[in-house]
């Protein structure tokens, strides 16, 4: 396996990782999320 395809495989995991934590989140409203990003 080369550097580069390690590399990829780093992100694909991440990637599903980070989609599997936000399948798993309540969806924020509008008013919610700004307020959140206001934080």
């Amino acid at each position: 396996m080369s550097c580069e395809e390690f590399t990829e495989a780093i992100e694909d995991y991440c990637l599903n990782q980070a989609m599997d934590e936000a399948q798993q989140s309540p969806l924020l409203d509008i008013e919610e999320a700004l307020a959140y990003l206001e934080e």
